[in-house]
């Protein structure tokens, strides 16, 4: 998916990407049983740090720059305790 994005991508481009992240260290989970879901799902959960690097080694590579990383909702927002949506904006030719 980078890799496509770096193609397509102006000389001038923002990307915006939003991921699901732990809190703390990378959480995986195998045939976890959600009430909410009504079955069983796996996902991995990585770090910030970790999704910087995956990230990182193909953007980075390719002129981009990561320009700000937050949160996507406010704390009192959040209701998982393990995992936190985030966003991060890398920028290439600003």
């Amino acid at each position: 998916m980078l890799g496509s994005i770096v193609r397509l991508a102006a000389p001038n481009a923002q990307v915006y990407l939003r991921e699901p992240m732990a809190v703390g260290d990378r959480l995986t989970l195998d045939r976890f049983e959600s009430r909410e879901l009504q079955q069983e799902y796996s996902a991995i959960y990585r770090s910030e740090e970790q999704v910087n690097s995956l990230f990182g080694s193909v953007l980075a590579q390719s002129g981009f720059r990561l320009s700000s990383r937050s949160a996507l909702y406010p704390a009192e927002l959040c209701n998982r305790k393990e995992t936190e949506q985030r966003y991060q904006v890398w920028e290439r030719g600003q």
